[in-house]
């Protein structure tokens, strides 16, 4: 994958990446690289697994939708034309767009099948998950997610 195309748009995953549901609250820090990556023009989606009712109005309530020029909650697991749904919505082709996410089986496989930046937030639950195959390898590992503009701007231009 060539990681000196400028990135223009991100697809974040929303459980445990933005959202911890196990304390019911955003990520430390999530609305602050929200607004500060909205404010510098990149372009971001929202996928989230509609593991409760009303997760659009929750979204919503949290404040983030204003961020986001797509949300998808989906029904089942994600697949490949999930994320071609959010490139369609950026107008971007895979190599300007990364995907930020906690499972290297979920949006780090298919961000990398597709040809995306791949930056895994190592955190919670599935932190121990490893890759198993060269295709689940993230681009980034972070653990805190006030390190992903590094990510966007490493190798750009």
């Amino acid at each position: 994958m060539d990681n000196k195309t400028m990135i223009k748009g991100i697809i974040f995953d929303f459980n445990r990446t933005l959202y911890d549901p196990d304390t019911g609250q955003l990520v430390d820090g999530a609305t602050t690289l929200l607004k500060s990556l909205h404010g510098k023009g990149y372009l971001l989606c929202l996928i989230s697994k509609k593991s409760v009712e009303g997760r659009k109005e929750q979204i919503t309530s949290l404040g983030l939708d204003r961020y986001f020029i797509k949300i998808l909650i989906i029904e089942g697991n994600k697949l490949e034309a999930h994320f071609m749904e959010c490139l369609k919505a950026m107008a971007l082709s895979a190599a300007e767009v990364a995907v930020v996410g906690d499972r290297i089986n979920e949006e780090i496989l298919l961000g990398n099948k597709i040809g995306m930046r791949t930056i895994w937030y190592k955190s919670g639950k599935f932190a121990a998950e490893a890759p198993k195959e060269a295709v689940q390898e993230p681009d980034y590992t972070i653990t805190d997610l006030q390190n992903v503009p590094t990510c966007l701007e490493e190798n750009a231009g």
